[in-house]
């Protein structure tokens, strides 16, 4: 969602490139000329800029990790079930 201060700086690129005859206009010069331009909005004012724009934001869901025990192969399991025995018999 825009700010106050993003919709400014959005406008003052579109007037300078509409007065430049749509030449190249920098944003460091944007930037400047914006900074002088700008009054900071009261409350109310807004407000109401803010609910030109509505954007709905969705939220990415999570999904779960496998535990290490499930990727481990049976292979893997046995091998050691039989080093274990192994010892057990010396």
């Amino acid at each position: 969602m825009a700010n106050a201060w993003q919709m400014h700086v959005k406008k003052t690129m579109e007037d300078m490139k509409k007065s430049s005859g749509n030449a190249t206009v920098y944003l460091r010069d944007v930037l400047k000329k914006a900074k002088v331009t700008y009054k900071k909005p009261s409350g109310k004012v807004a407000v109401e800029q803010k609910s030109e724009v509505v954007v709905k934001k969705t939220r990415k869901t999570r999904k779960a990790r496998k535990s290490r025990k499930s990727r481990k192969s049976k292979k893997s399991k046995k091998s050691r079930k039989s080093r274990k025995s192994r010892k057990s018999r010396k």
